[in-house]
């Protein structure tokens, strides 16, 4: 009986200390550039190479969904977003291992792909 508390025990700790969303925080080698990521809870910012980008976003477990911005794209949107006439939505999935990611991005509000693909390594995880 002490055995079986004991287990229950360790797993009622795991579950109230394990995050419930991915750690996206650090430095990325990603197909837009070298990207770094800064985390608070489920929130994340940063930079990106391409055009002085960056972007805002939020975690559902593991899965980052925001907007980017740039100096400069392919596609100059109507409206502005932070600023800018280069924007749009992204949406990318952190593996299991919390090494790889890939989504995809929109130009503007248009179609979830219409940026292309997003990939990303990490190269450093961020504190």
């Amino acid at each position: 009986m002490t055995g079986r508390l004991l287990l229950s025990g360790a797993a009622v700790a795991l579950a109230l200390f394990a995050p419930a969303f991915g750690q996206f925080a650090g430095v990325w080698d990603t197909n837009l550039g070298r990207m770094n990521l800064t985390q608070d809870g489920n929130h994340v910012h940063g930079e990106y190479d391409r055009n002085g980008g960056r972007l805002d976003a939020d975690v559902d477990q593991h899965d980052l969904t925001g907007l980017w911005v740039q100096g400069d794209s392919e596609h100059r949107c109507r409206d502005k977003q932070a600023d800018s006439h280069y924007w749009g939505h992204f949406h990318l999935h952190l593996d299991d291992n919390g090494k790889v990611f890939h989504g995809y991005r929109s130009l503007c509000d248009g179609e979830p792909a219409s940026g292309g693909e997003w990939r990303g390594w990490r190269v450093d995880a961020g504190h």
